[in-house]
């Protein structure tokens, strides 16, 4: 029958439907040329996914990528640092400013002491902020703004005290304490949980349970330093609890931009602060407990916050994730970059020599 007859396919249209299918096909990989006989040539690998079945959510954060993020995350911050304190102490939730924990405070700690912490901070404050004169890329200018801000913040606390300022009372055993600088890493600390995320996979969902629960055990561990009751300590569980969570968090975030890093120097890099971090950050439980069973001083203990302020905040923040800053995201492409790159010589170097 002429009406089953098929109309033969021309060249043309051949043409357009190999297209098209190339065009729908999403899977599809660039082939890679190899010689006869040998083995296929190794691709980067497909990242796979941590984790299965866990609920997620998306806090639509695209729109403010780079600095318009940072200046709403930093706004937030100052707002809680500012306005948490005096709230509190509105509602007798926390004390207010105690003239004999200040006495207490400036017998056993010299002003030179806080004098020396804010200009670390301030210097390293500049340090941070300078490269959003030069650096064009979001990712290192939100890094630059919020890594600025914790050194700011750190910089102006121990300035108050300096000035006769911030708000210093009794713990629980009777000794002085900054209650102001717990506000600061309420901020500083959730900050630097979320500077570290950027580095990895990690979902917002992710992220934003670690961050909260790193702002969450600040609170409780404040209120187990000024309770005098037996229910401090289910609080210091609770808090010591949380701590070694988002210690976890931090080590694996940190872990997975060093598999995902191609160059073995900046894998070295990522392995020293991988392994560093846990260390210092636990100097400030560490210095809770010696000074709560009276084996430090008040002196030698906020000399130990001093140094680890400085080692986290300055050294580790500034100076070893500051330079080997880069998305899980950038690492990946650079590895699937590099290994394209060695395909196509290899290719070439088979297309050159003779075939067998």
């Amino acid at each position: 029958m002429a009406g089953s007859e098929e109309e033969p396919i021309t060249s043309v249209q051949a043409t357009k439907g190999v297209i098209s299918q190339v065009n729908s096909d999403q899977d599809l990989k660039e082939p890679v040329l190899t010689k006869r006989g040998s083995a296929p040539l190794a691709t980067a690998p497909e990242p796979k996914p941590r984790y299965v079945g866990l609920p997620t959510f998306d806090l639509h954060l695209e729109g403010l990528g780079g600095k318009k993020l940072a200046a709403v995350w930093v706004t937030t911050c100052l707002l809680i640092y500012f306005g948490g304190l005096p709230l509190c102490q509105f509602c007798r939730i926390l004390p207010y400013h105690d003239p004999a924990a200040a006495a207490a405070m400036e017998a056993e700690v010299p002003h030179t002491h806080f004098t020396i912490s804010a200009a670390v901070f301030t210097a390293f404050f500049f340090v941070n902020l300078l490269p959003l004169a030069y650096e064009t890329g979001s990712a290192k200018q939100q890094l630059s703004i919020l890594l600025s801000f914790v050194k700011l913040i750190s910089a102006y606390v121990d300035y108050e005290v300096t000035q006769g300022g911030g708000v210093i009372v009794f713990d629980a055993v009777g000794r002085p304490m900054l209650l102001h600088r717990h506000f600061q890493w309420l901020t500083t600390s959730s900050t630097l949980v979320y500077c570290v995320s950027k580095m990895s996979d990690y979902s917002q969902a992710e992220v934003a349970r670690l961050v909260g629960l790193q702002a969450s055990l600040i609170c409780t561990g404040t209120a187990a330093t000024l309770m005098t009751s037996a229910w401090k300590w289910p609080l210091m569980i609770y808090t010591l609890i949380s701590f070694a969570i988002v210690q976890i968090g931090i080590w694996r975030m940190i872990n997975t931009a060093r598999e995902a890093c191609s160059d073995g120097e900046q894998r070295r890099r990522l392995q020293f602060l991988r392994n560093i971090t846990p260390h210092v950050w636990n100097t400030f439980p560490a210095m809770w407990f010696c000074q709560y069973f009276g084996i430090l001083s008040v002196f030698q203990a906020e000399c130990g916050n001093m140094l680890g302020n400085f080692v986290a905040k300055a050294l580790l923040s500034s100076s070893i994730m500051f330079s080997n800053f880069m998305s899980i995201y950038q690492r990946r492409a650079e590895a699937k970059e590099k290994a394209e790159q060695s395909n196509r010589l290899s290719s070439q170097l088979c297309l050159l020599l003779p075939m067998r």
